[in-house]
């Protein structure tokens, strides 16, 4: 018997169905009408085996994989739809402005080597000192120094104002003494033949803008610290800078500090509180710590007087009424005799 594709089988599969479903029915009208009631039991047994038959074909069915075409998915259906564009199109477009940082062409691996130790922690503060004393501004070229801020706005202004001023001049005062050396290198190149020196010189410039630039970093961080918590701080001051201000391992850090305080606080030793019952008592003893008999001594009273002891004043006297004289009294006198009315 030959091999039949998928459609002859799920034709065959159903023709089958039928036949089942056909003879099912005759079986249930035979049950109804004939049989008794024990042979009705069996005949149902039957009929629920017949019906698990059928279940299972049409699973069977079911299961068969079909040999269409597969679908296409929306992707797949889009890049059909969409025409390419021709290269000259796209450059009339121009280029696409993307959030990703772009970066130029390499320099020389030496070069990196050397600026960029310098950009995470500038230079120390004896070689700073001794490179910008090397380079001073050129006499035909003043503007290069920073310049300075007048006496009368100076007095106008706040001291906190007056310390931001001096710290961008001291920036500023570097970034000249930068363009100097450059300028230096320049010259050699165009006047003379000393390469030498001129690489030297514009290694000098690098050095100083480098460090100008780790100052800006360090400007930058202090800007940022007085808005954060406390206890990030020794992070920040210990992070290194890449292409983020604080490194761009700082989440990690900060997990890594929030579980060693969680630890510390599993392990650190917690006084028990008192319960409510035992403030209770102890309330309820120094309350009836002086109740019943006993009584506070009375105060004895101060008999010595503020200057010295008080002298007693002896009986008192009473003073003589002949000393006052009496007044006089209208029964001494005549007596009054009402008017008589007549």
């Amino acid at each position: 018997m030959s091999q039949r594709s998928a459609v002859d089988k799920i034709g065959y599969y159903q023709k089958k169905i039928k036949k089942l479903e056909e003879q099912e029915r005759k079986r249930y009208k035979r049950v109804i009408v004939y049989s008794d009631s024990s042979d009705a039991e069996e005949n149902v047994d039957n009929e629920a085996e017949d019906c698990n038959k059928v279940v299972n074909d049409d699973t069977m069915v079911t299961s068969i994989p079909s040999e269409e075409h597969p679908q296409l998915t929306t992707e797949d259906k889009e890049e059909e739809t969409i025409p390419t564009l021709d290269h000259e199109l796209l450059s009339a477009l121009g280029d696409t402005d993307s959030d990703e940082q772009k970066y130029g062409e390499n320099i020389h691996q030496d070069l990196a080597h050397r600026w960029l130790p310098l950009l995470r922690k500038g230079l120390t503060k004896e070689t700073r000192q001794n490179l910008l004393k090397a380079y001073l501004i050129p006499e035909n070229c003043k503007l290069l120094r920073a310049p300075t801020l007048n006496p009368e706005i100076a007095a106008a202004l706040t001291d906190a104002a007056r310390n931001r001023d001096k710290k961008i001049e001291v920036d500023q005062q570097k970034l000249g003494l930068g363009i100097t050396a450059v300028n230096r290198a320049m010259s050699l190149l165009l006047i003379g033949d000393n390469k030498v020196q001129a690489i030297k010189n514009l290694s000098d410039a690098c050095r100083i803008l480098s460090d100008l630039h780790h100052s800006e970093t360090q400007t930058r961080i202090k800007l940022v610290t007085p808005g954060l918590d406390k206890c990030f701080l020794k992070i920040i001051h210990e992070s290194e800078r890449d292409e983020t201000l604080f490194g761009n391992n700082l989440p990690q850090k900060i997990k890594a500090l929030k579980a060693i305080e969680k630890q510390g606080l599993q392990i650190k030793k917690t006084d028990p509180k008192p319960s409510t019952s035992q403030i209770a008592t102890s309330s309820s003893l120094r309350d009836n710590r002086y109740q019943g008999n006993w009584r506070f001594p009375s105060r004895s009273q101060n008999k010595r007087g503020r200057g010295g002891p008080k002298k007693s004043s002896g009986t008192r006297r009473d003073h003589p009424s002949q000393v006052y004289p009496q007044t006089r009294s209208w029964s001494n006198n005549k007596s009054y005799h009402a008017p008589v009315q007549q």
